[in-house]
């Protein structure tokens, strides 16, 4: 079954064989200066610094459960602690009264008598210090006596409580917990976390509250504290600057502790133990592993509250596709999310029109604008490099840009050819970009499916494979999936190749669609041949089959890739043969009714079977449509739909490369055609063409038939001129 417990808690650590921060030995440490101050009565203070989601808790549970299980000395004091938290509470009032009311449960419940006598009188002082604010917020004065001064406990007694007949003052009531502490033979240890969190008032009640208690003898303050943070925010009570907040922490903390520095190799350690269990949920292959944890540096990361939010990110979104594309670049898009969040967002937002503008040529996305310099950075490019510098080196190896002949070259990451990113599901690829800001496949390739469709092949499963072909044609549509197989054809293992082609000959009725212009089954047959020509001598038989499978067409085209490749294949005769074979077997129509093919194999005939291949013409200029479709075999088509003039060159075309006799291809035509049987000289026809505005077919023809005079009377200039010589 699928692990889906990939989420890292963010709980601080409570004992040695959770802490991947190798913070025990300084624990241990400050244990020894706790323990070494067990028989001195006098208060303290210490205050472990460090930055918010440092670890500041987790060291402060390795100290707790130090002096949980440290041995004592004989004469050492005991401890009794306890945690206070002050962000659990509403208001200031609410957070200075349970401190007491916390600290006297802790001494009533300790069994011990004269701690029980200290906790009854730490409850008096509660309630004095609580009269004291009734009486400033409550306007009690006004109610008694009109002006005279009188006690707390007055008040109390007023409001309906009562201390018990005590008529003491505060500092003498606070003198006799001092008297009953320093007797005790334990200490008290608190502990106080999440000042972090707290805001300003509430920091300046929490340090009011310490500096209150800080007096009382055999106590002692663990205080967690961002000291940064809290001297700003509570430096306006005591001076003009940030100096004044801390010049006040330095008179209530006794010993600053700075919170250890996470060693590089402490925070690697911690970020891979942390992603582990997130990628053991899925397969995956070991080069992608190694890739990611290989760019992992804990120099990325400022804490490992960071590191486990940008991981818990990361398992969301590899949860959801992490099937679909690379890991190595969905955990670094993650980091940007949470670590450049604006970074983030400008590049999630490149989707859509922006992202289809830059690239009308283009498959890979670098973020520089089409039509610029390409080797200097540009558009959103140079945004990101100008105002998200701390975030460019992570844009830079998930965008590279092509810096060649640069002096920056050597500074950046390998460009790799688009059809590897392809295959790799790279971010900077057109076809894998949007998932990953998308976290869903719809539309787009599943990989997951994809590699069903390669296990399938290569167990000899055709059908099946057939059938989740079909399945992936109609959740994404069928150009995708042909760009797909054709990176896959370029990059695929030596073990599958041949299945693969094969499949995929027996099924180009599957990818029948045109895009371009151009049928997506030639995208496929050519991606083949392309690959097959640089393995033509250890794949002869394969590509002989593959040239008895198709039609004249695709073998057309199949010929061409070869040729286009420009390596020499030795039997490359064979496969013509079978071309012009599969050229005369074509009934209802001549081969030059298509156009695209039709030039191509006119050479290719006219080389091997002259004859046979003049006859062959000369046979089907039987009609007006078909001598025009052999006349625009060498026209240019422009749009599309626009043909172009019959120009001189292709006249030589006609008559020089392919060698045809043009007196019996010009007394064809007159035959064919009564209106044009008339025409002897080039004076007759209107000769006023334009390439781009279109010609008709009977133009076509008849720019043919003036070439033609205009040779046959330029070669008897010449004759004439070479009799009079």
């Amino acid at each position: 079954m699928e692990n889906k417990n990939i989420l890292s808690n963010d709980i601080a650590i409570r004992k040695k064989e959770e802490d991947l921060l190798n913070y025990y030995p300084y624990a241990e440490k400050i244990q020894k200066v706790i323990q070494g101050y067990a028989n001195n009565p006098e208060p303290l203070t210490i205050g472990i610094y460090g930055k918010w989601g440092a670890g500041k808790s987790s060291l402060l549970n390795l100290i707790e459960r130090q002096i949980e299980v440290f041995s004592k000395e004989k004469d050492d004091k005991r401890y009794i602690k306890f945690h206070y938290n002050p962000w659990i509470y509403q208001t200031k009032e609410e957070m200075l009264y349970d401190f007491f009311e916390t600290l006297f449960g802790k001494l009533i419940y300790s069994g011990d008598e004269t701690l029980k006598k200290a906790g009854e009188l730490i409850k008096r002082y509660s309630r004095y210090l609580k009269s004291v604010k009734l009486s400033a917020s409550a306007g009690v004065p006004k109610l008694f006596n009109m002006g005279v001064s009188f006690e707390p406990y007055e008040i109390l007694q007023r409001l309906g409580e009562d201390l018990e007949g005590e008529k003491k003052s505060l500092d003498e009531l606070k003198n006799d917990i001092d008297d009953i502490l320093k007797k005790s033979d334990k200490k008290i240890i608190i502990f106080i976390d999440d000042v972090d969190r707290l805001d300003k008032d509430e920091i300046f009640t929490l340090f009011k509250l310490i500096k209150i208690n800080a007096d009382f003898k055999n106590l002692i303050f663990i205080v967690c504290l961002d000291h940064e943070y809290v001297a700003k925010a509570i430096h306006d009570r005591y001076g003009d600057d940030e100096k004044s907040g801390k010049d006040f922490l330095e008179k209530i903390i006794n010993i600053p502790l700075e919170l250890p520095l996470v060693e590089e190799a402490d925070l690697d350690y911690f970020l891979k133990k942390k992603i582990n269990p997130v990628l053991s949920s899925k397969k995956i292959r070991k080069q992608d592993l190694d890739e990611l944890f290989n760019s992992l540096n804990g120099s990325y990361f400022s804490s490992p509250r960071e590191v486990v939010r940008i991981i818990n990110s990361f398992a969301f979104s590899f949860y959801a596709i992490g099937d679909e594309v690379n890991i190595h670049d969905l955990f670094w898009i993650e980091y940007l999310k949470i670590k450049h969040p604006k970074t983030y967002q400008l590049i999630k937002g490149y989707a859509g029109n922006r992202l289809k503008s830059n690239l009308i040529f283009l498959e890979t996305i670098n973020f520089n604008n089409t039509f610029e310099d390409q080797k200097n950075e540009s558009g959103l490019r140079k945004e990101l490099m100008d105002n998200h510098k701390e975030a460019y080196s992570i844009i830079n190896f998930l965008f590279p840009m092509d810096r060649t002949g640069t002096v920056m070259a050597y500074q950046g990451p390998k460009i790799k050819p688009s059809q590897i990113l392809d295959t790799e599901l790279r971010i900077n690829h057109l076809n894998h970009f949007e998932k990953y800001f998308s976290f869903h496949v719809k539309g787009k390739i599943s990989e997951l499916s994809f590699s069903n469709f390669k296990a399938l092949i290569s167990s000899d499963k055709n059908d099946e494979a057939l059938t989740v072909l079909n399945e992936m044609i109609q959740n994404t549509g069928q150009w995708k999936i042909v760009y797909r197989i054709n990176s896959e054809i370029e990059n695929i293992d030596d073990k599958l190749l041949d299945k693969l082609i094969n499949f995929l000959i027996n099924n180009l009725n599957i990818f029948s669609e045109t895009t371009n212009v151009q049928e997506n089954n030639i995208e496929v047959i050519r991606s083949i041949a392309s690959k097959l020509a640089h393995k033509s001598d250890e794949k002869k038989a394969l590509i002989i089959s593959i040239a008895n499978k198709l039609d004249y067409i695709q073998l057309c085209w199949y010929l061409e890739t070869f040729i286009r490749e420009n390596i020499e294949i030795k039997f490359i005769e064979e496969i013509e043969q079978t071309l012009i074979g599969k050229v005369k077997a074509i009934e209802n129509h001549p081969f030059f009714k298509n156009k695209s093919v039709s030039k191509m194999t006119m050479e290719i005939w006219s080389r091997l079977e002259f004859d046979n291949f003049q006859g062959y013409v000369l046979k089907h200029l039987d009609s007006k449509e078909n001598i025009t479709s052999f006349i625009r075999s060498f026209t240019y088509l422009w749009n599309d739909t626009i043909n172009g003039m019959f120009k001189s060159g292709d006249y030589h075309e006609v008559s020089a490369v392919l060698k045809l006799d043009c007196d019996l291809i010009f007394k064809k035509i007159k035959d064919v055609l009564p209106e044009l049987k008339d025409i002897n000289q080039t004076e007759q026809i209107d000769s006023n063409w334009s390439d781009y505005d279109g010609n008709s077919d009977l133009q076509n023809i008849q720019q043919f038939m003036y070439w033609h005079l205009s040779k046959a009377e330029q070669d008897k200039t010449d004759t004439n001129i070479s009799h009079e010589q």
